[in-house]
């Protein structure tokens, strides 16, 4: 891993071993979580709809489009339409045809969910820098709290 100053020029580089002891002393726990679509889980994005598309195609099927479509309440949904006039929009649809996305793919169909407590040295630091980065917005000081009145 390349670490870049404010101009995007190389500082310095960092390998496996020293990432690892990095992130080993800023958090407690980190745990990343893969989550398997159920047989009712909606194709909601194009990603989603290209893999299962594609492993249709891999297993024989032929696809006539792939296409958004929009249901009750305006909801949206992927919808992939074989050749043969079959639709498939739901997980459990790929399992009545015998196919199972390939664990590699299950992050294009699935949510991948990162948790990472950070030690307590480092709490309000990254609270901190969250907050910068998600909004732009540099947290609050104690200047904050003036009253505009007492100039």
């Amino acid at each position: 891993m390349r670490v870049h100053d404010a101009n995007g020029e190389d500082e310095f580089t960092i390998d496996g071993a020293q990432r690892t002891k990095l992130l080993s002393s800023l958090f407690e726990r980190i745990e990343a979580h893969v989550a398997v679509p159920e047989r009712g889980t909606k194709i909601r994005t194009k990603r989603q709809a290209d893999a299962v598309a594609r492993l249709l195609a891999d297993h024989g099927h032929e696809i006539e489009w792939v296409r958004k479509t929009y249901g009750a309440q305006r909801e949206s949904t992927w919808n992939v339409r074989l050749v043969d006039g079959t639709e498939v929009h739901l997980a459990g649809q790929l399992e009545d045809r015998g196919l199972a996305l390939p664990r590699e793919a299950w992050p294009a169909v699935g949510q991948v969910k990162v948790v990472a407590v950070p030690k307590e040295s480092w709490r309000r630091f990254l609270e901190d820098a969250a907050l910068e980065r998600e909004t732009g917005l540099e947290p609050a000081t104690s200047t904050l709290g003036r009253s505009r009145s007492a100039r």
